[in-house]
């Protein structure tokens, strides 16, 4: 699951997730990342925010951006 700002979309589908399945890994894009229009918030912040909702229950990783032209074939 890829995300900037949390919202009940994403809520919605942790907590299915978490119904369904031993574990839940959230894998935060873009965590290299942070203070522009498109990624306000650092890969830290968002994971605050995420620990704070779910503890323990869910594992949280980062994955940052490989850029245009990174992308292997």
């Amino acid at each position: 699951m890829i995300f900037q700002i949390f919202h009940f979309g994403y809520e919605t589908i942790i907590n299915k997730s978490l119904e369904l399945c031993e574990n839940t890994l959230i894998l935060i894009g873009s965590s290299d990342k942070e203070n522009t229009l498109m990624n306000p918030f650092s890969y830290e912040f968002r994971e605050i925010i995420i620990k704070e909702i779910y503890g323990d229950k869910v594992i949280i990783r980062p994955l940052p951006d490989l850029g245009v032209g990174n992308v292997p074939s």
